[in-house]
């Protein structure tokens, strides 16, 4: 009895009830985001402008490297009549060249995105010690490789859970909701933030998961079905609706980002445990994930290079395209007009001939020796071309 006993206050000191009404929730998330609004906006400006700095230096770089070059000129002048095949001619280091720039764009803004999603959450966290925007910078940038391998980490765990029938990931990345916090605001590492951000939602899951939902669902009702309903009542409403909306988008990011603060501070404070959570299993469903995904890979390879594959290819799009054409006569033949076009002799006629006009045989025509050519919308093929047909 003795254990029972001390089992049950056990998990009772692990978990508390939380008494936070919706109400306050939103309410202090609300302080938390307007505090906060200025430094988050200024740190998303200057990210901007780096990036459209960044996105200046490398198109000046790409030019450059068109511009000095006639072969790779004169490859692009002759896409509109040699069609994609003229690209052919550019030297591969052009290419390399075009890929390298790329990249490096890429691995900018992405390094960016991280420093700007941190500076964001201590901006948040930190908005009644009035932080100036450089030590905010500054920390981000100290955080950027342990938030980069956090989110690499989690991505893989998500990603392969995703794969083993969607739900594991979906809950894989919900338990790992806090571990960004856990990293910028308790400076852990990523596997630490990772058990310790699964450890507190599972000791209040309900708690977690009821206001989750309640903030899905105000967002989806906000922006997905306020719209449709509107544009069922007026396209002025609607357009009107769409502008507000848009510019409540901006700061909507930022307004989440308070609430899952407050969300997560409030749980930080309610755990009394000190014990991490158990991501064993997570990793075991990832691998799983990914294993059946190279199965998967593994087994399309097989199968597109067996014979049966190769039969279904030749044989599928004819069938496919004979159904069409023959639905295409039946809808046609009640129209068919004899004084609009007759051909001169009958191999002139030829099943889809053009694009969206259909050429008709002699067979599907009544009369001896008829051979035209059809196409609904006043249209008929001529040499090979679409033409509309006078009325």
């Amino acid at each position: 009895m003795e254990n029972n006993n001390s089992t049950q206050n056990s998990i009772s000191q692990t978990k508390t009830v939380i008494d936070y009404p919706v109400k306050a929730h939103f309410k202090d998330a609300w302080h938390r985001f307007t505090g906060g609004l200025l430094p988050a906006f200024l740190v998303t400006l200057i990210v901007m402008i780096i990036v459209l700095v960044v996105v200046a230096v490398l198109g000046i770089a790409g030019f450059g490297l068109v511009a000095g070059n006639e072969a790779i000129l004169s490859a692009f002048k002759d896409i509109g009549t040699l069609g994609p095949t003229a690209l052919l001619s550019i030297p591969s280091g052009f290419w390399l060249s075009i890929i390298g720039l790329f990249l490096i764009y890429m691995v900018v803004c992405g390094l960016l995105g991280l420093v700007s999603q941190t500076a964001i959450i201590l901006a948040l966290t930190k908005y009644d010690q009035k932080p100036s925007l450089g030590s905010l910078l500054k920390q981000s940038f100290s955080l950027v490789p342990v938030v980069f391998v956090l989110g690499l980490i989690s991505s893989l765990l998500i990603v392969g859970g995703t794969w083993l029938f969607v739900l594991p990931g979906i809950f894989i990345g919900l338990m790992f909701s806090f571990a960004m916090y856990e990293v910028v605001l308790e400076n852990k590492g990523p596997i630490s933030a990772l058990k310790s951000s699964t450890a507190l939602i599972s000791n209040q899951f309900g708690f977690f998961i009821t206001r989750i939902l309640i903030f899905t669902g105000i967002y989806l009702l906000a922006f997905v079905f306020m719209p449709m309903l509107l544009s069922e009542v007026s396209t002025t409403l609607e357009s009107l609706y769409s502008l507000v909306s848009s510019l409540a988008s901006i700061g909507w990011g930022w307004f989440s980002l308070a609430f899952m603060i407050e969300l997560y501070l409030k749980i930080k404070q309610a755990s009394t445990s000190q014990k991490p959570g158990n991501i064993t299993w997570m990793i075991v469903v990832a691998i799983l994930g990914w294993l059946l995904l190279v199965l998967g890979i593994k087994i399309l390879v097989n199968f597109a290079k067996s014979d049966l594959a190769k039969e279904l290819t030749q044989s599928i799009p004819g069938q496919i395209e004979a159904e069409l054409n023959q639905a295409d006569i039946q809808q046609a033949q009640p129209s068919l007009d004899p004084n609009w076009l007759e051909c001169q002799t009958d191999s002139d006629c030829v099943i889809d001939t053009c694009h969206y006009c259909q050429a008709l045989n002699k067979q599907y025509l009544p009369g001896p020796n008829v051979c035209m050519r059809y196409c609904p919308f006043s249209a008929v093929c001529v040499d090979n071309a679409c033409t509309k047909l006078p009325r």
